[in-house]
């Protein structure tokens, strides 16, 4: 019952996404101020890649017993300038929220192609999942931001699970927008002959949706299954 009790509502939870310094040293630092600060760490994913300057993470906090406040959390964090980019939002959560289950990228891609065997209902459903996925997100976090912040909030946090690295290239609001995605893990080491991401290309389309608060068509203009150095998705209201 004790280890339930920790995910209840009325906990304090902190989201935190980084990109940080790759220094082992560096992320050491970030640890022994949550410890000084009576902060448990619930649930941890850092990546990074050969060759990068710097790791990607999420990491879910509970600061429950700490008298820091999410806004000081983050100071304190950006005063070690360690992290090139931070953001840290605190929200309640149901049991088992504050946890994050990881798969292999070789296990994940055999589940997507499983589904992608089926054809055309298999894009589809691909597609529904990551719409709804991306819609959900946007729906828990949306007090915390901006519409613009909130998009590049949600893809730092994509992009520290491993998803891939993410820019955002153009952004008219509520009209437009190009999201560039390097390494994304539904088009890495995969080979065809058309555009291979339907279950990110879901997740964008419910991101915007719901950001937008209108319909969305997304195109993937580019996609490294095809060749390409990077995937380039195409974000147009309808």
């Amino acid at each position: 019952m004790k280890l339930r009790e920790r995910y209840f509502p009325g906990r304090r939870i902190c989201i935190m996404s980084f990109e940080l310094g790759s220094d082992v040293s560096l992320i050491i630092d970030t640890l022994k101020l949550f410890y000084s600060k009576k902060i448990n760490v619930l649930s941890c994913v850092i990546q990074g890649h050969p060759g990068y300057p710097y790791v990607n993470g999420v990491i879910f906090l509970d600061i429950t017993k700490s008298n820091i406040s999410s806004n000081e959390l983050e100071k304190r964090v950006r005063a070690l300038s360690y992290a090139s980019r931070l953001a840290i939002i605190e929200r309640g959560f149901t049991h088992g929220e504050a946890r994050i289950i990881a798969f292999p990228l070789e296990d994940l891609h055999n589940i997507l192609a499983s589904i992608k065997s089926m054809g055309e209902p298999g894009y589809a459903l691909l597609y529904h999942l990551g719409f709804n996925m991306g819609k959900d997100y946007v729906k828990k976090v949306s007090l915390f931001f901006s519409r613009y912040d909130l998009l590049k909030y949600l893809l730092l946090c994509y992009q520290g699970m491993g998803f891939g690295e993410f820019n955002v290239s153009k952004y008219v609001e509520g009209k437009e927008s190009i999201v560039e995605a390097r390494d994304l893990f539904e088009c890495i080491g995969v080979a065809s002959s058309e555009p291979n991401s339907h279950l990110f290309r879901g997740i964008l389309a419910g991101i915007f949706s719901e950001l937008w608060g209108d319909k969305v068509k997304v195109i993937e203009e580019k996609c490294i299954a095809k060749g390409d150095s990077k995937c380039v998705f195409k974000v147009e209201k309808v």
